[in-house]
């Protein structure tokens, strides 16, 4: 929500753009018959006052009577403790404030929160989210599910402060008759058909929590979960019996599938008897980490969400996350060197360096245009080409800031523009835009175009020159390459997977300098 803001402060705090943007899109799917039938929980991650903000919105728009059909409750991660819906609104609230940096939720209780605001949904999880990552520390919750939304990815998980190699010692170790297994585990049997499970890299929670009840092992795919039921050989009488038979009716009727194991047949031969999982994993469309990243490896290219710094230099009150990328859905290859085509038809791409000041960095907003032209200048000779953007957002983070406000880029041009009067740097606009931001920057006498990995940059802080050489050079690879395919190979090496309009008309743009 590019546009989001924070009202208020603390626990109080009120982000009306991400609560009207959940509002609307709660809305759409109410009116779209592919969602009859289906429930809706909406979950504020700082406070409750977004969420009351939200329901006092839904009830407006929606009507008590469509809520009450939807089952629609508006909370903190509490509200949902050990309850689902099938689609889920998370509602991040934090935004970044001039002057004042967005601080860290890193404690347990945060990550319990986020965990379980994290896995209510059962078909979809949306996050809506003001901040960006540059907002973030990477060491913060928020960062982390920030992250994991736009680049998902199975992991296995630790368990009650164990790896899993530690798990895995313990239960060949442990004196079973004499010690309890490690919680959260009921039963060795239990941990031990846990182990098996995540030795073939699948994502597997133990005891999982859902409507009042718990689960011994829920294996979780990327599109869909299984409950596996470990029976142990104790007889525990009639009564639990049925207690466990009426549980599972219950979860069934919420749309759950189970799967059972029974202790004597796991001792007598484990790999017969965890045979049939196996196949219904694979039925269910239940994949390991291992074959996610396969079929990653193998996705056809579909989307980058790109959107091209053009903010006028003097536009008042946007910031620079309201130009930058939307969000790039798939893992990047930030490496900074590998090949175009095969290794004996193209050159190596040359590794990009990175600047880092030598010493402090002033705030851009208050420091003198000579001190800021020096820095320019250094970044430039590090990095150069370098796009102008890319080095204020260098020299802002460097200062301590977040955000690169509107007075910070002003000043930020203000030096660009003194020092190629001085002739500390040379500046080149390929695409003959406007605004100071978008001029390539390179230090004196040095070449115009430089063919490098991508780095840590995004596509909006790549020369269009650079790109430009690169398509070419692909082109000289496969001359046969139609304009669409060569760009999503320029991607592709780039470390994205997927083309938008806007990065394909970016990329046209690039063509047309070849």
């Amino acid at each position: 929500v590019p546009d989001g803001y924070l009202s208020g402060r603390g626990q109080r705090s009120v982000n009306p753009p991400e609560a009207a943007a959940i509002v609307t899109e709660s809305t759409r799917i109410c009116a779209d018959p592919t969602y009859d039938g289906k429930t809706i929980g909406v979950i504020s991650l700082v406070g409750d006052a977004q969420a009351r903000e939200i329901e006092t919105r839904l009830v407006r728009e929606l009507g008590p009577e469509e809520m009450e059909r939807r089952q629609i409750v508006c909370g903190d991660a509490y509200a949902f403790q050990g309850d689902e819906r099938d689609v889920m609104f998370l509602s991040m609230v934090s935004a970044p404030r001039e002057n004042r940096r967005i601080p860290a939720m890193t404690d347990a209780m945060a990550q319990r929160r986020f965990n379980v605001a994290a896995s209510r949904a059962k078909d979809q999880m949306y996050l809506f989210h003001t901040a960006t990552r540059a907002d973030l520390n990477p060491s913060c919750m928020r960062y982390q599910l920030l992250e994991y939304c736009l680049d998902p990815r199975l992991t296995v998980p630790d368990v009650s402060g164990f790896d899993v190699a530690e798990l895995d010692l313990l239960a060949f170790k442990a004196d079973r008759g004499h010690r309890s297994p490690p919680k959260p585990f009921d039963s060795w049997f239990e941990l031990d058909v846990f182990l098996r499970i995540v030795r073939r890299r699948y994502r597997v929670i133990p005891q999982f929590e859902v409507g009042g009840y718990r689960i011994d092992l829920v294996v979780q795919g990327m599109d869909g979960s299984l409950a596996v039921e470990c029976d142990g050989d104790a007889w525990h009488g009639p009564d639990r019996y049925e207690e466990d038979a009426a549980r599972q009716r219950d979860l069934e009727r919420c749309g759950w599938t189970f799967w059972r194991v029974r202790e004597s047949a796991f001792r007598l031969d484990p790999d017969v008897a965890l045979e049939d999982l196996w196949e219904t994993l694979k039925r269910r469309r239940i994949f390991s980490a291992i074959d996610e990243e396969t079929a990653r490896d193998r996705e056809v290219p579909g989307e980058v969400v790109v959107s091209q710094d053009s903010e006028p230099p003097d536009q008042v009150g946007k910031s620079e996350e309201s130009t930058q990328l939307a969000g790039v859905f798939n893992a990047p290859d930030t490496s900074s060197e590998g090949t175009v085509g095969s290794a004996d038809e193209v050159d190596l791409l040359a590794p990009y360096e990175i600047w880092s000041p030598t010493g402090t960095v002033p705030d851009p907003r208050t420091a003198s245009s000579a001190r800021l032209a020096e820095l320019v200048a250094e970044v430039a000779a590090r990095e150069g080409p370098v796009v102008a953007i890319r080095a204020y957002r260098l020299i802002n983070r460097a200062s301590g800031s977040q955000r690169l406000t509107t007075p910070a880029r002003r000043a930020l041009n203000r030096a660009c523009a003194a020092a190629e009067r001085s002739g500390l740097i040379e500046t080149t606009n390929p695409l003959k835009r406007e605004g100071q931001a978008q001029r390539v920057l390179r230090g004196p006498g040095s070449p115009e175009v430089a063919l490098r990995g991508r780095g840590p940059r995004e596509l909006d802080e790549l020369p269009p020159d650079e790109i430009a050489g690169l398509l070419e050079r692909l082109r000289r690879t496969d001359p046969t390459l139609d304009t669409e395919v060569l760009k999503r190979r320029a991607l592709e090496r780039l470390g994205w997977v997927r083309l938008t309009r806007n990065a394909s008309a970016f990329l046209d743009e690039c063509i047309a300098l070849m």
